[in-house]
Formats: C-alpha cells, sequence, structure tokens
C-alpha cells in the first residue's frame, strides 16, 4: 500500500474455540488449548490513480498452554 492509499475492509469472518482445566488456587490454568481462524477481505485504493486492487487475508492460530 503507498503512504497516500486508502484500505477498506470488505467482509470478515472469524471463529474460535477453545477450553482450559483451572484450579481455583492457582492464578494461570493447568492447561489450556485455543484454536482460531480468520478470513478478511479489504479493496486497496490508490488515491492518486484510482486503482483499486482486492487483497484477502487468512488467520489460523492453534495455541496450547500448560502450566506447571
Amino acid at each position: 500500500m503507498p503512504l497516500d492509499g486508502i484500505l477498506t475492509l470488505q467482509s470478515f469472518k472469524g471463529s474460535a474455540k477453545g477450553k482450559a482445566t483451572i484450579q481455583l488456587d492457582k492464578v494461570m490454568p493447568v492447561n489450556s488449548q485455543l484454536a482460531l481462524v480468520a478470513d478478511s477481505q479489504y479493496i486497496g485504493k490508490n488515491v492518486n490513480t484510482l486503482e483499486e486492487t482486492l487483497m484477502t487475508s487468512q488467520l489460523t492460530m492453534d495455541m496450547s498452554i500448560q502450566g506447571k
């Protein structure tokens, strides 16, 4: 994107799921898992030429934390 460009979000769809096992006398969970997927679509426009560019993005994240 040029510095004088405009970025417009056209669509966003995301979902996540997770679980955690906790002990009420501890600060951190014993273990936890998270899965996240996010899809987005943008239109980038150069204000000098008015040229538009379609951009898509997909984010996938899987995270697992194991406490001591």
